[in-house]
């Protein structure tokens, strides 16, 4: 569902069939992971006008973990990827002023837990809605 490994050709590669039911569960766990974060993230941020390192450090590491344990070195690349495209894409932003680095650190490990094409299509899409909502 999120981390998309790929192998050599432009194939997807395939987890062996008797596999498969786990990286399904696998990629659910992810999405519940980024729910709740989401939802924790957003909560503290209204409260306090913060986003805790511990929150946004733990779910780094989470993310490299759980795609290292499941997908392998392809895994933790693919997770390292989308975490290095979540952090560079939103560090200017945070550079000029527009937000804080709660929130770059955020999208980092959005990026580490969902991996490199949701983290392109999260900022693709987050950057859609929000041009819309700012014409309304």
């Amino acid at each position: 569902m999120f981390s998309v490994i790929h192998s050599g050709g432009g194939q997807k590669a395939h987890p062996p069939y008797y596999l498969k039911g786990v990286f399904q569960i696998t990629s659910y766990v992810i999405f519940a992971i980024i729910l709740c974060l989401s939802l924790l993230a957003s909560a503290w941020d209204l409260k306090t006008y913060r986003i805790p390192n511990w929150l946004t450090f733990g779910a780094i590491l989470v993310g490299l973990s759980v795609n290292i344990v499941f997908y392998g070195l392809d895994g933790l690349a693919n997770s390292f990827g989308g975490l290095l495209l979540g952090g560079v894409v939103m560090f200017p932003f945070f550079w000029l002023g527009g937000m804080g680095g709660g929130d770059v650190k955020l999208a980092a490990a959005f990026g580490a837990l969902g991996g490199l094409y949701f983290t392109i299509n999260t900022l693709l899409w987050g950057s859609l809605i929000g041009g819309i909502a700012s014409l309304i």
